[in-house]
């Protein structure tokens, strides 16, 4: 497994921005959708904060074909995202129950094979780790 310490080129996206759909508001069934389409299109649009990351990525025009799921894996919360196949794209997960997420874990072939690390919660990307066929 190789490592990277990254300094101040992070990118995060926040529970909050990512949540948009979770209030109810009284929307209708389309404004749900919008909101869903719109944190889709979030998750989808971030990127490794490395350049060289072989990972999976979605034409804007399959994203309907696309899911987002907030809900809690191996008991942390987060977001998992799921290609046209039902493969996995992207899992995005708060692993400190802060609300913010501070893991980003990206695909390739539905194999986690990046990974990058807000270790001291700061909203930074503190490491990077490549997996699988990556490392």
């Amino acid at each position: 497994m190789m490592m990277h310490i990254i300094p101040d080129r992070a990118r995060k996206i926040s529970l909050q921005v990512l949540a948009i759909a979770t209030c109810g508001c009284g929307l209708s069934n389309s404004a749900y959708a919008q909101q869903a389409n719109a944190k889709l299109a979030a998750a989808l649009a971030k990127k490794p904060v490395q350049a060289d990351v072989v990972f999976a990525q979605v034409d804007p025009a399959d994203y309907d074909n696309c899911d987002i799921e907030e809900g809690r894996r191996n008991g942390l919360k987060g977001f998992w995202v799921t290609g046209p196949a039902g493969e996995p794209l992207r899992w995005f997960r708060d692993t400190n129950g802060d609300n913010n997420l501070d893991t980003f874990g990206f695909y390739h072939a539905g194999v986690e094979v990046y990974r990058e690390i807000d270790s001291d919660y700061n909203e930074k990307t503190d490491s990077c780790r490549w997996l699988s066929t990556q490392g």
